[in-house]
């Protein structure tokens, strides 16, 4: 039994290395970053990423969702003194002009845009469209790390499409 299932890891592995992983029978997402703000943590693009190819697995067979980031404005920033740490209940505006003279008084909510383009199996075009998500509101949420608040904007875009029926639903 110990031999069968290490032969089944291997073939498993050996699928995925070949590209030929489960995700191959269903939908996926091929995206594409050209931002120009080269500050962004690597860790929110990544997180980005996996969102829409988890996503695009909910799609037909077949189906492809070509993606072009063409900005990101994360809400969780490396090294940036215009975040308002959530952990430490400082208000923004009570803080010290001293402290933090360079620290910009506009918003900075979380944004991502980026265009798309919705093929089906043939390569037929299904939708394209350009979007520009942001979240106001995303400091009453729960703590995040890097990419989870655009994660989640992209989630509520991507349900919302499947929901009015512009993205069809893979059948199980």
């Amino acid at each position: 039994m110990m031999k069968k299932t290490a032969i089944s890891a291997m073939l498993c592995a050996a699928l995925v290395a070949a590209g030929l992983s489960t995700s191959a029978w269903a939908g996926e997402a091929k995206v594409q970053w050209n931002i120009a703000d080269k500050q962004v943590n690597g860790d929110s693009i990544a997180k980005i990423d996996q969102t829409f190819a988890k996503l695009a697995k909910g799609l037909p067979s077949g189906f492809q969702l070509e993606v072009n980031v063409s900005l990101l404005k994360a809400a969780v920033e490396p090294d940036n003194s215009n975040q308002i740490s959530k952990s430490n209940g400082v208000d923004p505006d009570s803080i010290d002009a001293k402290t933090s003279a360079s620290r910009d008084r506009t918003p900075s909510w979380p944004r991502l845009n980026f265009d798309y383009v919705l093929r089906d199996g043939q390569g037929a075009v299904v939708k394209t469209g350009q979007e520009e998500l942001k979240d106001m509101d995303y400091l009453k949420q729960a703590r995040a790390r890097y990419g989870e608040y655009e994660a989640n904007m992209v989630k509520d875009w991507f349900r919302k499409q499947q929901q009015s029926n512009a993205f069809p639903v893979a059948s199980n």
